[in-house]
Protein backbone atom coordinates (compact mmCIF):
# COMPACT_ATOMS: atom_id res chain seq x y z
CA UNK A 1 0.00 0.00 0.00
CA UNK A 2 1.34 2.91 -0.95
CA UNK A 3 -0.32 6.40 0.66
CA UNK A 4 1.83 9.22 -1.11
CA UNK A 5 -0.19 12.30 0.19
CA UNK A 6 1.66 15.45 -1.22
CA UNK A 7 4.68 16.54 -1.81
CA UNK A 8 5.11 18.64 1.24
CA UNK A 9 6.70 17.88 4.82
CA UNK A 10 4.35 17.62 7.97
CA UNK A 11 4.06 21.33 7.89
CA UNK A 12 3.94 22.48 11.80
CA UNK A 13 3.66 18.60 12.96
CA UNK A 14 7.50 18.31 11.43
CA UNK A 15 8.52 20.88 14.23
CA UNK A 16 6.87 18.91 16.92
CA UNK A 17 8.76 15.35 16.76
CA UNK A 18 12.17 14.53 17.28
CA UNK A 19 12.90 12.47 14.15
CA UNK A 20 12.48 14.38 11.04
CA UNK A 21 9.85 14.17 8.51
CA UNK A 22 10.97 13.99 4.71
CA UNK A 23 9.29 15.42 1.76
CA UNK A 24 8.38 12.51 -0.01
CA UNK A 25 6.60 11.87 -3.20
CA UNK A 26 5.57 8.38 -5.36
CA UNK A 27 6.11 8.37 -9.42
CA UNK A 28 4.18 6.37 -10.87
CA UNK A 29 5.32 3.81 -13.85
CA UNK A 30 2.44 3.16 -16.32
CA UNK A 31 2.47 0.85 -19.38
CA UNK A 32 -0.43 0.58 -21.80
CA UNK A 33 -0.98 -3.25 -22.66
CA UNK A 34 -3.72 -4.83 -24.20
CA UNK A 35 -6.67 -4.50 -21.39
CA UNK A 36 -5.63 -0.98 -20.46
CA UNK A 37 -3.09 1.21 -18.68
CA UNK A 38 -1.01 -0.94 -15.88
CA UNK A 39 0.72 0.32 -13.20
CA UNK A 40 4.29 -1.43 -13.61
CA UNK A 41 6.65 0.29 -11.00
CA UNK A 42 6.50 3.11 -8.66
CA UNK A 43 9.58 5.23 -7.54
CA UNK A 44 9.41 6.22 -4.13
CA UNK A 45 11.81 9.56 -3.33
CA UNK A 46 12.02 11.28 0.10
CA UNK A 47 14.02 14.43 0.78
CA UNK A 48 15.47 14.85 4.46
CA UNK A 49 15.46 18.73 4.48
CA UNK A 50 17.97 18.82 8.08
CA UNK A 51 20.45 16.44 6.73
CA UNK A 52 20.30 16.97 2.29
CA UNK A 53 20.00 12.97 2.68
CA UNK A 54 17.70 11.76 -0.44
CA UNK A 55 16.43 8.14 -1.13
CA UNK A 56 15.10 6.26 -4.35
CA UNK A 57 13.17 3.20 -3.47
CA UNK A 58 11.44 1.54 -6.95
CA UNK A 59 9.09 -1.11 -6.55
CA UNK A 60 7.89 -3.12 -9.37
CA UNK A 61 5.08 -5.06 -10.13
CA UNK A 62 4.58 -8.49 -12.06
CA UNK A 63 1.47 -8.63 -13.78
Amino acid sequence: LIDAGTTGAAGVRGLQVHQEVPYTMVLLHMDQEHRGWMLSATDTLSFFSRTGKLSLERRLFVH
